[in-house]
């Protein structure tokens, strides 16, 4: 476990890297295309830049120290965008992004257990950054 703390967001930048690369390569790929109506694939490649904007964004933060305010920062608003993308992924539940969806959920809790080890509360890394 502690490989996987000390790797939390290289491993969670490779993941979204993968993902927006694959978005933006084959979007019918993606399970959400035929959600978007007539221009589906157009709209999940536009999220597959902003997913690969998170992964970049990850990658860079891998190497922050981890007492800096700015990684915690990052870190919440991950746990965030996992927490969400986890609520949608099961109020579709079974179909095919059931693996997304378990990935999602334990990206949400390593992150959560990230700022826990390392900040006192959540709420204190939110309050801090004002």
């Amino acid at each position: 476990m502690d490989f996987i703390m000390t790797n939390l967001f290289a491993i969670n930048g490779g993941i979204e890297l993968v993902a927006g690369i694959a978005a933006l390569i084959s979007p019918t790929a993606m399970p959400m295309w035929r959600l978007c109506g007539d221009r589906g694939q157009e709209a999940v490649r536009w999220w597959g830049l902003a997913i690969v904007a998170l992964g970049v964004a990850s990658l860079l933060m891998r190497n922050a120290p981890d007492e800096e305010e700015s990684k915690a920062a990052f870190a919440v608003g991950m746990m965030v965008y996992h927490a969400i993308i986890s609520f949608f992924v099961a109020a579709r539940f079974p179909e095919p992004q059931f693996v997304g969806g378990i990935l999602h959920i334990a990206l949400f809790f390593l992150f959560h257990a990230w700022v826990r080890n390392y900040h006192t509360s959540v709420a204190a890394v939110v309050v801090q950054s004002y």
